[in-house]
């Protein structure tokens, strides 16, 4: 009976040491600012936010480039906007903006589509190009 005891005693604390008593660390409170943010994908070099941003910004290149195809096959031609590919019903009105929720620049050149993400620069306050991509 007592080595019973002993066990399930030793038991009760190991299984204790391994859950914690629900303390924090002082340097606990280190990771946590900014986890999401901070945390790397070391395959790609971006965090996780970098990585969103990516992949919201690739899904609206492709659903733009998806629209503007159909497009071409069904009235035969080439639009002249986005907004004529979202009153056809061929590309969402949320595909109008870039993945910062900024409008999207749109211009024809040489019978194609120019799409661009416009961005302001912090140091010089200039607007630059962030992506741009022909149609």
């Amino acid at each position: 009976m007592m080595k019973l005891l002993a066990i399930a005693l030793v038991l009760a604390l190991v299984i204790a040491g391994q859950i914690g008593c629900g303390k924090k660390d002082k340097d606990d409170d280190k990771d946590e600012k900014g986890a999401i943010e901070s945390t790397i994908d070391h395959a790609t070099g971006y965090t996780a936010v970098q990585a969103k941003f990516k992949a919201e910004r690739q899904t609206i290149q492709i659903s733009i480039g998806n629209a503007v195809n159909y497009f071409a096959v069904d009235p035969g031609r080439r639009p002249n906007s986005l907004q004529e590919l979202v009153d056809a019903d061929y590309l969402s009105e949320k595909y109008l903006n870039d993945e910062y929720g900024k409008p999207l620049e749109v211009e024809v050149r040489d019978g194609q589509l120019v799409v661009r993400s416009m961005r302001v620069d912090k140091q010089t306050g200039r607007r630059e190009v962030s992506w741009s991509k022909s149609y």
